[in-house]
Formats: structure tokens, sequence, C-alpha cells
């Protein structure tokens, strides 16, 4: 997890590039303009959510192999599932059709790995 911070600073900069290009657009009446700078902050999200993900990735392999079992392992790991559920949508080729909102995915993240850690 120690690029989780830096992907998380590079995302912000990024994405808030991106909004002011797209609020910028919208003064101007630029409206197919604005549409495409959207599509690519939605784009953006689900790069940025993919590769933060891939930083916690090994760690919840090893924490799962490592719980007390099956059924233990799955309650503590609810929401990691949802969150894999989602990444591996993206990763496989299904893009999502609305924005992620990837500083509290990746707060999300921190917050796991420190669970894991606990275990």
């Amino acid at each position: 997890m120690s690029d989780l911070q830096a992907i998380a600073e590079s995302y912000q900069r990024i994405d808030s590039y991106l909004g002011d290009l797209r609020d910028s657009c919208d003064a101007a009446g630029e409206a197919d303009k604005r549409d495409r700078v959207a599509r690519e902050q939605e784009l953006n999200d689900q790069a940025y959510f993919v590769l933060a993900w891939g930083q916690l990735e090994t760690d919840i392999d090893q924490a799962c192999r490592a719980a007390a079992g099956p059924r233990e392992g799955q309650r503590r790991m609810k929401r990691t599932v949802q969150l894999y559920s989602v990444r591996n949508q993206i990763a496989h080729g299904t893009l999502l059709s609305e924005r992620i909102d990837v500083s509290s995915e990746i707060q999300d993240f921190f917050r796991i790995r420190s669970s894991l850690a606990r275990e």
C-alpha cells in the first residue's frame, strides 16, 4: 500500500483539472466538449479505482487466506467483496456509466487495509 497516498494525490490533481475544464466548457456553452470531458472523468475515476485497488489486492488475498474460517472471513470482508465486484467489472471491460467517488473509495481502502493489519 506504499503507493496508495501518491495515487490518491495524483487522482485529486487530475480530477480537479478535468472538473475545471468541464466547468469552463459549460460556461462557454460548449455542451459537446463538456460531455466529452465528463466522460473522460468517468474513465479516469475507473482507471484510478482499479489502480488503487491493485495496491490493496495482495493484502486482501493474504488476509482472506489467514481468516479463521470461510464464514468469519466472509463476514469481515463484506465491503471488500462489494468493491472487488466493481473492480472486476471495470478490469474485465464493462465500464460504468457513472462516476466513482475515488477519494472516498481510497479512504475505504485505507480502512480495509488497517483492519487487515489487526488480524
